[in-house]
This record gives C-alpha cells, sequence and structure tokens, in this order.
C-alpha cells in the first residue's frame, strides 16, 4: 500500500489562490482545501440585510468595519482559513489605519453564519 502525504497550505499561501471560476466557495481547514457550492438567493438576501445593518450602525459612528464573504484566520499550525458570510471587526481591535493584505491577523469581534 502507497501512502501519499497531503501538502498542507498556509493562510498566505491560501491567500494567492485565484478564485474558483465555477463560483463555489473555498475555505482552509487545517490546511486543506475545502470546496463548497455557491449560495442561493435567499441566503445572499439575507447575508445583504445582515451586512447592511451592522454596516449602517457602525460606519457613520466610526465603529469598525462589516465584510461579507472575506477570510479570516481562525487556527494556525495547520492554518484554518473561513469565509463567514458577514464579519465585523471594531475599531479598537482592527484600527482605521490598518488595512490587513490577504488575511487579518486579528480576530473579528462578530462572524454571522447564514
Amino acid at each position: 500500500m502507497t501512502i501519499v502525504a497531503q501538502t498542507l497550505l498556509t493562510a498566505e499561501e491560501f491567500a494567492q489562490r485565484p478564485e474558483p471560476s465555477d463560483g463555489s466557495k473555498e475555505e482552509l481547514v487545517r490546511g486543506v482545501v475545502i470546496t463548497m457550492p455557491p449560495p442561493g438567493f435567499d441566503h445572499g438576501m439575507c447575508q445583504v440585510r445582515v451586512c447592511g445593518l451592522i454596516d449602517q450602525h457602525a460606519r457613520p459612528r466610526r465603529l469598525g468595519r462589516v465584510t461579507v464573504e472575506s477570510g479570516l484566520i481562525t487556527e494556525r499550525g495547520p492554518d484554518t482559513v473561513r469565509g463567514p458570510d458577514v464579519a465585523y471587526w471594531s475599531a479598537e481591535r482592527l484600527p482605521f489605519d490598518q488595512r490587513p493584505r490577504g488575511y487579518p491577523d486579528v480576530a473579528a469581534d462578530l462572524c454571522v453564519e447564514i
């Protein structure tokens, strides 16, 4: 029996991958790329609504930033990158003068899965 060792990706390597051309969603789970089907229409409508409500409250008050479908690192060694439907970072946790390249290295204050 032949055993093939699987090469695990880091969060930084995962960030360099092109987006799937078929519209599917990928996450990195303990170094392994996991592919999921694209969300449906109702999911997208709910996602927009949740994101909009948080953004309408946070942005004018400069409380923080909200993202949709943006990756964030939840685990290192091996790395896990999840793409929550909606995520929010307070200005205290992720100051406005910081614009992460790839994925933020600080946990989000709030993650919403629809």
